[in-house]
């Protein structure tokens, strides 16, 4: 009997190959859950010793720009001292920023590199979907990200990507605790509108896609469909064998700019007055024993009064209005109204992520004298566009109403199509927005009136995008320097001097921060209603010196400036 000499075929070769990943930058965060897979092995990240290619596959770098150009020259250099025909390995860039494309063109003369600025399997799936949607002229989209405070680029690398895909401008990125990661696209159409999120619920799963793509690439060079080159990511996820590119650079800036068609609003003379105003405070609300110190309170407005404040939002976040109950809330509208609506609007945050809520607490506040609404799209349970129109319908037909847009805190963007929809109703006033200089500048070009709800762009957005002005955290302790800012020429020397404020008032959750200060001024009582809480000591004593060097005389109280102990707070559930 003969035996049949059979050529191995390319699945068997697979089954006895095992490919050996290394990690540059394991000492980081995503390096060192890569290097908890078994599998995988350090590679030095600060030497600058020649790495031989010697039993190196793949290697995943996830260091930094400067890093990666070392790594390079040092595999080069590695490679010509080596004995043999040993290639280098392969090279996936999980680098963002300003790639050392001059070093990564002189690697990918020799062996394969991948550039990969989002290993989820999940966002790189989606890519493919996005560049369909932004080859689609008659759709409008944004895209919004959320990571954790200590992430360094703002938009990540991964945005600016989906940006281009989509060929959109709006790209609008939030720092927020220790969030994993979120990229949220919204699209637009006429009568249809998509949400496409994903979320990183663990860090781990961009270890296991980074892996996993190590491990496919290894494989399909062995099997002749990876060669040398620098390799678009895409084309890897659509299924077809990664051929060699063009050298392929991460764009700092998409290039397709997005305009609104003009508003055409017939607004009331109710509503003509709100529009008129430059400078809100979004007011805090004291408590004593309990209750809601109307003294105090009162002593506040007639401060933001006497220095050039307009109008009040009542019982938004800064007055912790979702801290109160409704009959505390339309209380506290019916209070001000009474008692200081002959000298300032009164807008009531009567928004809720209930309908039926928003509904009834819009209509007693109207009912109690409010001069206009403060409206928000539902958070936590979210809905789709036309969710979101109806919603806020409710309560605009009621009368005045200045739209609040903070993707921060309701966890969805009200996309600009809906918000320049809703801009043409008599009772539109204007919107609190959030998200940033260029959504600004596209609602005011389109003839919107728009409050930053940001302090620390407010003063360039009023004076160089168009905005009407700002609804404000900051001047319940700064008003006078708010009003030079906003009604007086532009100023950026004064601005810039509350630059070391806005940073500190909002290094933790506000109203956390505006209310600790306002304490130590002796504006209230140091009682704070759970679930918020005083900033510790160090940063009690940093902020009476920020106002101090700001100069004491532009806050109230300032002559009673003083760092309170741990013992002097009070902290109750109601």
């Amino acid at each position: 009997m003969f035996s049949r000499h059979l050529r191995p075929s390319a699945s068997s070769v697979l089954r006895s190959f095992s490919t050996k990943v290394h990690v540059h930058g394991a000492t980081g965060r995503l390096g060192s859950l890569i290097c908890d897979i078994p599998g995988t092995e350090k590679l030095a990240h600060r030497s600058a010793d020649p790495i031989a290619p010697h039993n190196i596959d793949v290697i995943v770098d996830t260091s930094l720009p400067e890093a990666l150009s070392s790594l390079i020259n040092r595999l080069i250099a590695g490679k010509a001292k080596a004995s043999g025909d040993k290639a280098l390995p392969i090279l996936v860039v999980g680098t963002t920023g300003d790639l050392p494309m001059d070093d990564i063109n002189k690697y990918a003369a020799q062996a394969p590199i991948y550039l990969c600025p989002n290993f989820s399997t999940g966002v790189r799936m989606l890519m493919p979907a996005l560049q369909s949607f932004g080859s689609e002229a008659s759709f409008t989209t944004a895209v919004t990200e959320i990571h954790h405070t200590k992430k360094l680029d703002a938009p990540s690398g991964t945005a600016k990507l989906m940006a281009t895909a989509l060929q959109t401008t709006q790209v609008n990125a939030i720092r927020a605790a220790d969030v994993k990661g979120i990229h949220k696209v919204d699209i637009i159409g006429h009568l249809e509108s998509i949400e496409i999120t994903h979320t990183a619920h663990d860090r781990k799963v961009f270890a296991a896609g980074a892996f996993q793509l190590a491990k496919k690439l290894a494989e399909q060079r062995i099997t002749g469909t990876l060669d040398n080159g620098v390799h678009d990511p895409f084309k890897l996820l659509e299924g077809e064998s990664a051929a060699a590119s063009k050298p392929v650079t991460v764009p700092a800036e998409p290039k397709k700019a997005l305009a609104l068609k003009p508003v055409q609003q017939e607004p009331t003379r109710e509503t003509q007055r709100v529009q008129k105003l430059r400078l809100f405070t979004a007011i805090k609300t004291p408590f004593r024993s309990g209750a809601i110190d109307l003294p105090a309170f009162d002593a506040h407005v007639e401060h933001q009064l006497a220095n050039g404040v307009e109008g009040l939002i009542i019982g938004g976040t800064t007055g912790e209005g979702h801290l109160l109950n409704w009959t505390e809330h339309i209380m506290l509208i019916a209070h001000t109204k009474n008692k200081f609506g002959d000298r300032c609007v009164v807008v009531g945050n009567t928004g809720s992520n209930s309908t039926e809520e928003a509904l009834t607490a819009t209509q007693n506040g109207f009912s109690v004298g409010m001069d206009a609404s403060l409206l928000i799209n539902p958070y936590y349970g979210k809905t789709n566009a036309e969710g979101i129109k109806r919603h806020i319908l409710v309560g605009m037909d009621l009368g005045p109403a200045i739209i609040y847009n903070v993707p921060g805190r309701t966890g969805q963007d009200i996309p600009p199509a809906l918000m320049r929809e809703l801009a043409e109703h008599k009772h539109f006033c204007g919107v609190k927005e959030c998200m940033g200089p260029e959504r600004i500048k596209l609602y005011a070009d389109a003839g919107m009136k728009i409050w930053s709800g940001n302090d620390d762009d407010m003063h360039y957005c009023r004076h160089v995008l168009g905005a009407q002005g700002s609804i404000s955290v900051a001047s319940n302790v700064v008003p006078g320097i708010y009003k030079k800012l906003l009604f007086h020429d532009r100023n950026d020397a004064l601005n810039d001097s509350l630059k070391p404020l806005f940073s500190w008032l909002f290094k933790e959750p506000n109203p956390i921060a505006v209310n600790t200060l306002l304490m130590q001024l002796g504006m209230c009582e140091p009682i704070f209603r759970l679930p918020y809480v005083p900033l510790d000591k160090p940063m009690r004593e940093e902020g009476v010196r920020i106002l101090q060097n700001l100069g004491v005389e532009h806050v109230p109280n300032g002559d009673k400036l003083q760092v309170l102990n741990d013992e002097d707070f009070q902290i109750i559930i109601r």
